[in-house]
């Protein structure tokens, strides 16, 4: 979800990314402009994801998140969060991703988001 006066075009396959996740194309956002993009991630791994579990930007300049905790006592299996990242739309098209990570490692896919 994007709010704010932006156009997403659809995620697309995941194959398209190497098996890496696509969060969509945005366009209509003007460079430098602020814009929020709520996340909803659900643990539908075999693990709950501890406290300390973050959303790390991995390729990129992260749009201006860098990362941002999860915030309670951790993800239980089949549990789904809401993250809203306050991001910064390039002067230029750009490419960015971010990937689920429990200090430096990840442990998930690679989500990758794309402004033009």
């Amino acid at each position: 979800t994007f709010l704010g006066a932006a156009e997403v075009e659809d995620a697309g396959a995941a194959e398209e990314w190497g098996g890496h996740e696509s969060l969509g194309r945005v366009s209509g956002v003007p460079g430098g402009s602020s814009w929020v993009m709520e996340l909803l991630l659900t643990n539908d791994g075999s693990e709950a994801w501890p406290a300390g579990a973050a959303l790390t930007c991995c390729f990129g300049s992260g749009f201006g998140c860098g990362g941002i905790d999860l915030v309670g006592e951790g993800v239980q299996v089949g549990e789904t969060v809401s993250v809203q990242m306050e991001l910064v739309a390039p002067e230029a098209p750009s490419t960015t991703a971010w990937a689920l990570t429990i200090g430096n490692v990840c442990i998930g896919p690679a989500m990758i988001l794309e402004v033009a």
